[in-house]
């Protein structure tokens, strides 16, 4: 994920990007206001490294089970999984 996919991402409609690793062009992101949220960042390029596997489909990620419906929030601090089933309507 670099300078090039945020924007991609936000025109293609995904509302944020949760990776399970590290990415790179830290500041162009940011500069975008893309919720984007990883382990760290490298000055190294994924080109080549990575590719999609899946899309809308159930992943483990660590310890976590993370469902296409979850509810997702994060912060520069850490990333929050809710089910779906546990939300509620007010």
């Amino acid at each position: 994920m670099g300078q090039y996919y945020g924007p991609l991402c936000t025109k293609k409609g995904v509302s944020g990007v949760v990776i399970n690793g590290v990415y790179r062009d830290v500041r162009p992101i940011q500069e975008l206001g893309f919720p984007f949220f990883s382990k760290s960042y490298s000055s190294r390029s994924g080109k080549d490294l990575v590719s999609v596997d899946a899309i809308n489909v159930a992943i483990l990620v660590d310890d976590s089970l993370i469902e296409p419906d979850n509810l997702i929030f994060g912060d520069e601090f850490d990333v929050m999984i809710i089910p779906f089933g546990r939300v509620k309507k007010y």
